[in-house]
């Protein structure tokens, strides 16, 4: 059982790549459905599931059921210490869900607490990518902090080349930003 619930969470996770978020969001499901008859409530794999879930409902824009699947998988992530950078992943959706909501100061908080979890030594350029984009997203919303917005989004843009061929998506999507809004 728990090798389905890998399989539909991994297939879950490649659709989402490929922005079908709907049929995503069926397979972290179904995932979820296996990896609860097995696991405990409070397992690492129930917590990834969650997250998926909660990424793919966020793209969809339904911002409630994505925070509560946010809150389901940082409360099955407990089993994991608290500063392991596994808790970053729901800090960084309830961001983007603060964020949604324009509540920035939320969303700061959330973006310094993942960023305190994915340091340079222990995660990998996209995820630092990831969380540079947010906050020049943030820091734009102030146009006091407009020209450290850019410096944030060009730095992503610079992870995201790092990362490689794997990640042109999101490195289009950083440039883009950059080119909608012009250096102040």
């Amino acid at each position: 059982p728990m090798r389905a619930a890998f399989l539909h969470n991994n297939l879950g996770e490649s659709l989402y790549r490929e922005e079908r978020y709907d049929e995503a969001l069926r397979e972290f499901d179904a995932a979820g459905e296996v990896a609860r008859g097995v696991e405990p409530q409070e397992d690492p794999l129930v917590g990834i599931v969650e997250i998926g879930r909660g990424n793919a409902l966020l793209r969809l824009g339904r911002l409630d059921e994505a925070t509560a699947a946010y809150v389901a998988g940082e409360a099955a992530l407990g089993g994991l210490a608290a500063e392991h950078p596994a808790h970053a992943y729901t800090r960084v959706g309830l961001a983007r869900i603060a964020l949604a909501r324009g509540r920035i100061g939320e969303a700061t908080r959330l973006v310094d607490e993942a960023s305190a979890l994915r340091k340079p030594d222990n995660s990998p350029p996209p995820e630092r990518a990831e969380l540079a984009l947010l906050r020049a997203e943030l820091q734009w919303a102030s146009p006091a902090t407009r020209a450290l917005a850019r410096a944030s989004a060009q730095e992503a843009a610079a992870l995201y080349r790092q990362a490689g061929p794997g990640f042109l998506r999101p490195l289009a999507e950083a440039e883009a930003w950059l080119a909608a809004r012009p250096s102040p």
